[in-house]
């Protein structure tokens, strides 16, 4: 958990380490609109806009949230009150890939290139793993979709083992773009077995990494089916059993979510895949292009980072939890206070909970504030002792 100690209005006394703040930070920010970025060392006091900070009548540095502009204003501790600023930090994550390699992925999505719908998936995952942002991400890669159309499996057995096992980024990328170059667009989509597969991959992966999240993400570019080989066999994939194993995945899987990128026309039903996997609705790319399917595997690497639960150093001295806020900002510059509830079964309404209202260690966030927080661009805060003010 990072820690960003604050110095408000002048007081210059802080209950935990002031360590973070600069010499002379007591005459720098006050009211004066100017942003400053967080930074993983403490507040960085360098206004993130061209703009330049006037003395104010504050003395206390702000904690920015916009980015680049001032649009947004800035967060700071209540007046008036000495308090601390936590950012809810992200646990680092894992994405397990469960990779459809049905034959309609050799569909020409470029008659001028011949560049087909595998190669955009291709271009845009390259593009991806390579992203700087990417750069201690846990990527690992599973198939379906391999046998030959009439010979479609639904065992989950048969999906269960990684083309290329989750490990981090950069160090990962040249197994993953060599699995995946090589991949040939082939038969059906027996869709529900392969999350079954993949949710024992990343179900597994999670219980020797505990101290990593870890998320599946479906890329598909049609519904569940295997026409040919139902017509023989009694393997015959559903929309139906797809949402029961995204469901089972994030009920009995040890509460792993199922992310879905649609790639190509008339895909809406995925949304159903999505919701019963914990993650809203699914990110849907229509035009096949590169471009689109790397803006949303951006955004499920955005929205899977944020967390929902945020650990409380509980041995911090004069930590008044009564006196709790957590606040969301979001793209539109609209600010959120979050309503406290007392336990998850009061969350009708959302908000967020302590784990244990007496001797708290962590805060939750409800279930439907969860998804809230999630769609990318949402900053999310949290104050233990004091209140959280946005200064225009």
């Amino acid at each position: 958990m990072r820690l960003f100690s604050i110095t408000v209005f002048g007081a210059l006394s802080c209950s935990l380490a002031c360590s973070a703040d600069p010499e002379g930070a007591s005459d720098e920010g006050g009211d004066s609109g100017v942003d400053y970025a967080m930074t993983t060392g403490g507040i960085d006091l360098t206004p993130s806009s061209s703009g330049t900070g006037g003395s104010g009548s504050g003395g206390g540095p702000n904690v920015g949230v916009a980015g680049g502009s001032n649009a947004c204003g800035s967060l700071q501790v209540s007046d008036g009150c000495v308090g601390e600023v936590f950012e809810g930090e992200g646990i680092p994550l894992d994405i397990q890939i469960i990779f459809d390699q049905s034959g309609s992925m050799a569909t020409v999505v470029d008659e001028s290139t011949g560049e087909t719908r595998m190669d955009a998936v291709f271009r845009a995952v390259e593009a991806f793993v390579s992203d700087s942002a990417s750069v201690g991400l846990g990527v690992g890669l599973s198939l379906f979709g391999y046998q030959p159309i009439g010979a479609t499996s639904c065992d989950p057995d048969d999906y269960d083992s990684a083309a290329v096992r989750i490990a981090t980024l950069p160090e990962n990328s040249e197994a993953l773009l060599g699995s995946l170059g090589a991949v040939e667009p082939t038969g059906e989509t027996p869709t529900a077995s392969a999350i079954e597969g993949g949710c024992r991959l990343s179900t597994a992966h999670r219980s020797e990494n505990p101290g990593r999240a870890v998320v599946n993400l479906l890329v598909t570019d049609g519904e569940p089916k295997a026409p040919v080989t139902s017509k023989s066999t009694d393997c015959n994939p559903t929309l139906a059993e797809a949402v029961a194993a995204a469901r089972a995945c994030r009920d009995d899987g040890d509460g792993i979510p199922t992310y879905v990128l649609g790639v190509g026309p008339s895909l809406d039903n995925l949304d159903q895949i999505a919701a019963a996997g914990g993650t809203e609705r699914a990110y849907l790319v229509a035009d096949d292009s590169s471009s689109g399917v790397l803006e949303a595997l951006n955004r499920v690497r955005a929205s899977a980072t944020i967390p929902c639960e945020m650990p409380i150093d509980a041995s911090a001295p004069n930590l008044h939890f009564d006196e709790t806020s957590v606040v969301t900002l979001d793209q539109a510059c609209d600010l959120t206070r979050l309503q406290r509830v007392e336990s998850a079964a009061s969350c009708d309404g959302g908000g967020f909970y302590f784990d244990d209202p007496e001797s708290p260690s962590t805060i939750l966030l409800c279930e439907s504030t969860c998804g809230n927080v999630k769609q990318p661009g949402t900053k999310l805060l949290y104050a233990i002792g004091c209140g959280i003010e946005v200064i225009k």
